[in-house]
């Protein structure tokens, strides 16, 4: 019963002790990639000591709680051969105590001996568990995670080609941490109308988009593509409709002909190379020192973030789907490479129902329709002339477009 005791009490330590190594070992985690990925933010701010002191002191506290959790695990074969020699000597002395014979008192220490290797396996064994068990249970908790945002077993397909308006009905949408990002949101946009969404930060324009993209299920309400629920359509068939360019595009660790490709992985080098020359990228492309075969360092650290945008656009203009979601996508272009790729956006949008977030407001000249975001709600949506009348927190947009930002 002591050995039994002393291996739960060590146990439950050992697991208290794995629980904030895990944790601590995921900060110091974060802590290395965010040094690695943050040179620039790092050196301007003189951070570098900081940097170098908040590891150590990271690394070190890593280091006790280890060596904390070692000598714990340590102690528990000395403890349980020392618990084993008292009661061999409590054994010893009741039994003379009490008349017991020679061979009684040598079969009783033979049976505690032999009982001894097996509780010490045990005990070791327990110590590795309880060791083990908060990176399982941390394991288990992303391999467990449920999906819910997923296709229908019976999926209904997608009229193609795809020419039905967008309808959302009664939106209520809420982020896991209860900030409510979009409140009974109703619009309908036809098909091949060009909108531009404007407001300020935080207004809810993404999320917006996001929803048609089915990166997450409102709490309330239904969005319909053509007359039916985006929900019933299989997701892979639904993105496959939507060519979305995000603010601070990812590309892969990949030539930038995969990168572009990535819109259509079927498509010709002839056929990137067109999308590259739309989206006004071929030309740098081009006097990189392997051209379209110039592998891109992680993220795209390796390119400025004006060819990054550039890339994310020639990728849209190669998977030519039939909705277009622009997220602020000439926001890290000057005003000249601006101007010269808001032809082929234009181009881009023609034909297709095409939504641009804008914060700057020269990015939706040529669009003439804006639907007008303020908390959350959509508080305007019509023509620019109609609103400039009708809205006063569009008009407030128009006088102060620095508010955007």
């Amino acid at each position: 019963p002591f050995i039994i005791f002393l291996i739960r009490r060590i146990g439950a330590y050992l697991a208290m002790r794995s629980k904030q190594i895990v944790a601590l070992s995921e900060k110091l985690g974060s802590s290395v990639i965010e040094n690695f990925q943050s040179p620039i933010e790092i050196r301007a701010y003189n951070l570098e000591s900081k940097q170098i002191s908040d590891f150590i002191s990271k690394l070190k506290e890593l280091f006790k709680l280890n060596l904390k959790s070692t000598r714990f695990s340590l102690i528990m074969s000395p403890s349980i051969e020392i618990i084993s020699g008292l009661g061999i000597a409590f054994a010893l002395f009741f039994g003379v105590k009490n008349g017991m014979g020679e061979g009684d008192f040598f079969a009783l220490l033979i049976a505690l001996y032999m009982i001894y290797t097996p509780i010490k396996r045990i005990s070791a064994i327990q110590n590795k568990l309880k060791i083990l068990e908060a990176p399982i249970d941390r394991l288990e908790a992303i391999l467990n995670t449920k999906v819910t945002i997923c296709s229908p077993e019976n999926p209904k397909s997608i009229h193609r080609p795809f020419d039905g308006e967008i309808t959302f009905e009664h939106i209520d949408f809420q982020y896991d941490n209860g900030k409510t990002a979009l409140k009974d949101i109703n619009a309908t946009i036809p098909f091949g109308e060009k909108i531009g969404l404007v407001g300020e930060s935080g207004a809810g324009k993404s999320t917006f988009a996001n929803l048609l993209l089915r990166l997450y299920d409102p709490n309330k309400g239904r969005i319909l593509f053509g007359g039916i629920d985006i929900k019933e359509f299989d997701i892979k068939e639904l993105r496959e409709l939507i060519s979305y360019v995000p603010q601070s595009p990812i590309l892969f660790n990949n030539t930038i002909l995969e990168n572009i490709r990535l819109g259509n992985p079927n498509a010709s080098e002839e056929a990137i190379m067109n999308a590259a020359k739309q989206a006004n990228a071929h030309k740098f492309i081009s006097e990189l020192e392997n051209g379209y075969q110039t592998t891109i360092t992680e993220r795209g650290n390796s390119l400025s973030g004006g060819q990054r945008q550039r890339i994310s656009i020639a990728r849209a203009f190669l998977k030519d789907s039939p909705i277009l979601i622009l997220d602020e996508a000439t926001s890290s272009l000057d005003n000249k490479a601006d101007k010269e790729i808001k032809d082929s956006l234009k181009n881009l949008c023609e034909g297709r129902t095409s939504l641009i977030i804008a914060h700057r407001l020269s990015s939706l000249e040529d669009i003439n329709k804006r639907m007008v975001f303020k908390e959350g709600e959509i508080i305007g949506f019509g023509a620019h002339e109609d609103l400039l009348i009708s809205c006063d927190h569009y008009k407030e947009i128009i006088e102060k477009p620095y508010i955007l930002n």
